[in-house]
């Protein structure tokens, strides 16, 4: 606001002057012309640090953070009257414009040699050359940004994306710890598994207690800032990925063998379910009609018989002796209405029905 004033005093006073000393008009016009490239606008996804003269000053810009809007940081500092507009005195400060949303950098890393190793079920993989792409998703912590002022380069050029100097900085390092992490697994690992490889990477870039990590954080980029790794694509060699494909396809045969194996073991419980609940209804409708427990059960397995020859279309093959056998236990004639012969007609078609039927005289 004061630097403000005074370039506005100055112009004005060099304008009133430039009567008595034609001169001062060049004071004016330079005045006007400092007015004219000092304004900045502050948009509303950015902070933006001043540095004036190499020294950093406070952050400017108009939204609030979380921590700020509750009153454990001190908010930034605003444009003129609280507005987005800024006045920064040209050519004295420069000023570096940090985004608040999440930066992406895309890395595509190639010629990836992989560990010659074993799998989880011990068996041999060998090593590969892979080509990857990775994806690097950061966000700026605004709430302290003098770290990375001082350790990184702005992170938007002058067309407002991100800063080709960045980006040359922290894809060499991305490469790096792809590279390192290929060494130390089988690409059966980076394969399978990307959301592990994906938090290895991360560590390697990051962490500073990773053992030999080659971290970027001494440069500013993480120290203050929230990132992630991510692996959209894996380009196997085209041997291997034929290999792969076979091998899922076997592995999908094999699942539909073992799916149909059981189809087929459910089937034979339920068939066997279902004989053993005719026999249990067929013989409580013969208990207790007559004759031996011998017999009752002979009638039961002949009726079985019946059933099973009719449904299954032999009409012909009949149980030798079921009639009289039917007669003697039940203490009826053979073209007698019984409950037994009802229970054996359950769940026939009409067809069979009236071939068990007939045979019994019931129709």
């Amino acid at each position: 606001m004061l630097s403000f004033l005074f370039v506005v005093g100055m112009t004005v006073a060099c304008a009133m002057a430039g009567e008595t000393y034609p001169l001062a008009y060049l004071g004016m016009i330079a005045g006007v012309a400092e007015l004219a490239l000092s304004w900045v606008s502050i948009h509303e996804n950015e902070r933006i640090v001043p540095i004036f003269l190499g020294q950093i000053c406070k952050e400017v810009g108009v939204s609030l953070t979380k921590a700020e809007k509750k009153g454990k940081r001190r908010p930034p500092q605003t444009g003129l009257f609280g507005t987005g507009i800024a006045f920064f005195p040209f050519p004295f400060y420069q000023l570096r414009r940090f985004p608040m949303g999440v930066q992406q950098i895309r890395v595509p890393v190639g010629n990836i040699v992989t560990l010659e190793g074993k799998d989880g079920k011990g068996r041999r993989v060998g090593p590969s050359t892979l080509n990857i792409d990775v994806v690097v998703n950061f966000q700026w912590n605004v709430n302290e940004l003098e770290e990375a002022v001082k350790n990184a380069p702005s992170p938007l050029g002058p067309d407002g994306k991100i800063n080709p100097e960045l980006t040359e900085l922290i894809i060499p390092e991305v490469d790096d710890a792809v590279r390192r992490y290929a060494a130390r697994h089988t690409w059966k690992h980076l394969y399978y598994d990307r959301e592990t490889a994906e938090d290895e990477i991360e560590a390697i870039l990051i962490d500073p207690k990773v053992k030999g990590g080659k971290t970027i954080q001494r440069m500013g980029v993480t120290t203050k800032a929230l990132m992630n790794i991510s692996i959209p694509k894996i380009e196997l060699p085209k041997v291997l990925s034929d290999a792969i494909d076979a091998e899922q396809v076997a592995l999908f045969n094999a699942e539909a063998t073992r799916r149909t194996a059981a189809g087929e073991a459910d089937r034979l419980r339920v068939v066997g379910k279902g004989t053993a609940d005719a026999h249990t209804m067929l013989y409580d409708a013969v208990r207790g009609k007559g004759g031996t427990e011998t017999e009752q059960n002979q009638l039961v397995e002949s009726l079985i018989t019946l059933k099973e020859a009719v449904q299954g279309g032999k009409a012909t093959i009949i149980p030798a002796g079921i009639l009289d056998l039917f007669s003697r236990v039940t203490g009826s004639k053979p073209s007698g209405t019984n409950d037994v012969i009802m229970k054996l007609v359950q769940g026939m078609s009409v067809a069979n029905r009236e071939k068990v039927l007939k045979l019994f005289g019931i129709i």
